[in-house]
């Protein structure tokens, strides 16, 4: 898994859907918070 920076905004506009990008958003802020406690 590639390491993530706070760009939220990046992520938001390159996914095409807000759903999908709301739901890989949460999954990359949930990957980073359990990796990193």
């Amino acid at each position: 898994m590639p390491v993530v920076t706070n760009e939220t905004g990046n992520v938001l506009g390159m996914m095409p859907h807000p759903e999908r990008a709301v739901k890989h958003c949460w999954a990359v802020r949930m990957a980073w918070a359990y990796s990193n406690r």
